[in-house]
C-alpha cells in the first residue's frame, strides 16, 4: 500500500498539518480533536491489546482517532476510510502525509472488537469520551450514559445498514445488466439503489427506517426474481 500506516508517531515533512497550514478549520471539532484530544492520545495507552503477540498493522493511536472522527461524523466503515483517504482536513488533524494510501475498512471492525474485550482500552476510550463531551463535542443525552459501549455500538450499527444498501447496491446492477424491461415498482428499487445510499449522519430513526425498507426491497426483489425463468436468471441470489 505505499507508506506504512503503522507508523503514525513519527512527524513527516510531507505531512498534510505542515503543507496545509490553516486546516482544519479554527473552532471546529476537528480542530478541538487535533490540539486536544488527540494528543493525549499514545500507542501505548492499548499495548495490552496486543500481549498475545504481533505487532499491529495499523497504529492503535491512528485507529482510535480515526474513530473519533468517525463517531462525529456518525460515518460507517468504508465512508471512514474514503474520508482518511481524501479528506485534507482529517490528514491535517492525524498527521498523515498527503498520500497517505489509508488501510482497509475492515480492520475497523476487528479494532472495535478488540477495545470491546480489553478492559484498559475501554477505560482509556472512555476517558477520551468524558473529554469529548466536557468539549462539547458529544452532547450528552439525558439520563442515558454515553461511554465507549454506546458509542461503539452505534458506529456497529452504521456500518450494518452499510452492509444492507451496499448488498442491494451491487445485486441490483447486476438486474439493471440483464437488459430487461422491469415493472415500474422493480425499476424503481433498481433506481433507488445502484448509486449508492447517502448514509453521512444518520440518525437513529433514519438509520432503522432505511434498514426497514431494505429488508422490504430485498423481498420483493427476491419475489421477482424468483418468478423469471431460469433463462432469466442470472442475477445472485439475495439472501435476507
Amino acid at each position: 500500500m505505499g507508506a506504512n500506516p503503522g507508523r503514525y508517531n513519527q512527524k513527516s515533512l510531507l505531512g498534510a498539518d505542515i503543507m496545509l497550514n490553516g486546516l482544519p478549520e479554527p473552532g471546529g471539532y476537528i480542530k478541538v480533536c487535533q490540539d486536544i484530544i488527540f494528543p493525549g492520545i499514545k500507542d501505548t495507552d492499548f499495548e495490552d491489546m496486543y500481549k498475545d503477540g504481533g505487532r499491529p498493522p495499523v497504529s492503535p493511536r491512528l485507529l482510535m482517532c480515526v474513530t473519533i472522527l468517525q463517531f462525529l461524523e456518525r460515518l460507517p466503515d468504508r465512508q471512514t476510510i474514503q474520508n482518511l483517504i481524501y479528506r485534507l482536513d482529517w490528514k491535517v488533524a492525524l498527521e498523515l502525509e498527503l498520500e497517505y494510501p489509508g488501510f482497509s475498512y475492515q480492520l475497523l471492525s476487528v479494532w472495535r472488537q478488540r477495545v470491546v474485550e480489553h478492559d484498559r482500552a475501554k477505560r482509556v476510550f472512555d476517558g477520551i469520551i468524558e473529554e469529548l463531551k466536557d468539549r462539547g463535542l458529544i452532547k450528552k443525552n439525558g439520563k442515558q450514559r454515553i461511554d465507549s459501549t454506546h458509542v461503539l455500538a452505534e458506529i456497529k450499527e452504521l456500518t450494518r445498514v452499510e452492509l444492507m444498501t451496499e448488498t442491494l447496491r451491487l445485486a441490483v446492477i447486476d438486474l439493471r445488466n440483464m437488459g430487461l424491461n422491469f415493472p415500474n415498482a422493480i425499476d424503481e428499487i433498481i433506481s433507488t439503489y445502484e448509486t449508492g445510499i447517502n448514509l453521512y449522519q444518520l440518525g437513529s430513526k433514519e438509520r432503522e427506517k432505511i434498514l426497514k425498507e431494505a429488508g422490504q426491497n430485498m423481498l420483493k426483489l427476491q419475489e421477482y426474481i424468483n418468478k423469471k425463468s431460469p433463462s432469466q436468471k442470472r442475477t445472485k441470489n439475495i439472501n435476507t
